[in-house]
């Protein structure tokens, strides 16, 4: 791997957990990483389908807020955004269902049995973890180290975010109803949702390119709490 001095002692520190993934690289293997996921994550396909995965583990997620309320019951609310996120990544970079949120006591073995079979399943061509096979070939430890970084990236930088966004929005309640309120204006041409499940099948693209607010407010708590501060990089070289 073609690494700088002070690049070697990054990747020292860091390779017991994040091995050889685009977290803990430079060189040759973090530009093939970055490739990878840059163009898969910007296909028009993986944007359609990702946003179907995540509308539909929103929904699982209000479901079970929902239920909380009803039953004036204490969650922890970070646990489930970590749960969720997770969720999501897989199904849209490995197509694997694996539905933590449910909660239940084989929540491991699903988890366990997800990897087992991730190669035995018929990928479509769209999928990321068959673009991750054809750079990885046979290795498995290198293959395990990239997704291990994409779930990373996938699950730990969404649930972060969205749990500093909810303390914010309960420090600031103007904030939460003037979010409330875009919400109901830009959904409220769709037809009645009866439930958490339909009202998320309803909420567009359009829909949501018109909650402006909402995206300033989210921007705001990324610049206030980011989840990833600082991801360091050394130059190899002069320019």
């Amino acid at each position: 791997m073609n690494l700088p001095v002070d690049g070697w002692y990054n990747y020292n520190i860091l390779k017991d957990l994040l091995g050889d993934g685009i977290f803990a690289v430079d060189g040759d293997k973090w530009q093939e990483q970055r490739k990878l996921s840059s163009h898969d994550f910007s296909t028009r396909v993986l944007r359609d389908f990702s946003t179907a995965v995540f509308k539909k583990d929103v929904a699982k997620l209000a479901q079970i807020l929902s239920e909380a309320v009803s039953a004036n019951k204490t969650v922890d609310i970070q646990d489930l955004f970590l749960k969720a996120s997770l969720d999501s990544i897989f199904r849209v970079a490995f197509g694997v269902e694996l539905d933590s949120m449910s909660g239940s006591n084989e929540e491991g073995k699903k988890f366990s049995d997800a990897f087992d079979n991730a190669n035995a399943l018929p990928w479509k061509k769209e999928d990321i973890l068959s673009r991750l096979l054809q750079i990885t070939g046979t290795d498995p430890k290198y293959l395990r180290d990239i997704i291990l970084n994409f779930i990373l990236a996938g699950r730990d930088t969404t649930a972060i975010t969205l749990s500093w966004f909810i303390y914010v929005l309960c420090k600031y309640p103007h904030v939460q109803e003037k979010i409330a309120q875009e919400i109901k204006e830009t959904t409220i041409e769709k037809e009645n949702a009866t439930d958490i499940m339909d009202f998320a099948a309803n909420v567009s693209e359009d829909a949501l390119e018109k909650m402006q607010y909402l995206h300033e407010a989210l921007t705001e708590t990324l610049r206030l709490y980011p989840a990833v501060p600082v991801d360091a990089k050394i130059c190899f070289s002069d320019v």
